[in-house]
């Protein structure tokens, strides 16, 4: 396959797909790592995304940084908005009336049925932008995950990219914003492609 159909295809699908292989695969385990300690050191995620961005900016010619932060910036401004992350302990609290529905929602939370992210020190968060004003989750969320799941590429960050990223299958917007929206199938069928 010569590198012009491969950038054809590409272009068409959403950043989070695309880098496979070694290499890739390396250099996310890498970033992932640094993020987690950042986290656990007490960084915001929009001081974490800021530094990354700075580096990224150091390391590249602006020719080649330019375009790629273009489609950080509004993930940076996402998290800011929504309210960042609870610890699994604030989640349950948060969302369990009662000693049983805590117990429920823990279980949900680490099986990895919504969206959570473990720290290498065993530390969870539960971002908040999964749940509605009265704490419920946002229908179509468990789906979306249970089909982020079934691929043979699965990450845990998979979830987080899907959802804050624009998405030609949802018409260029988020799948977090159709979900809000009541869009349910469109996004099921985003997280199918």
């Amino acid at each position: 396959m010569n590198n012009n159909t491969n950038v054809q295809k590409s272009a068409a699908r959403p950043v989070y797909t695309y880098l496979s292989g070694p290499p890739a695969s390396t250099c996310r385990s890498s970033l992932k790592s640094a993020f987690l300690k950042g986290l656990e050191s007490g960084l915001s995620h929009k001081e974490l995304l800021q530094l990354i961005v700075e580096e990224y900016c150091r390391v590249l010619p602006p020719m080649v940084a330019m375009p790629i932060l273009a489609q950080i910036e509004p993930v940076v401004a996402l998290l800011s908005e929504e309210g960042g992350a609870l610890s699994l302990k604030e989640a349950v609290s948060w969302l369990g009336k009662n000693e049983r529905e805590r117990k429920r929602w823990n279980d949900r939370i680490v099986s990895g049925e919504i969206v959570s992210f473990q720290t290498t020190g065993g530390h969870w968060f539960v971002p908040r932008w999964q749940f509605t004003t009265k704490g419920k989750l946002l229908p179509g969320i468990v789906d979306v995950v249970k089909i982020l799941r079934s691929r043979p590429e699965f990450e845990a960050v998979s979830p987080f990219l899907f959802l804050l990223q624009s998405n030609p299958n949802t018409q260029g917007k988020t799948p977090l914003a159709c979900l809000r929206a009541g869009k349910v199938m469109e996004v099921l069928c985003a997280a199918r492609s």
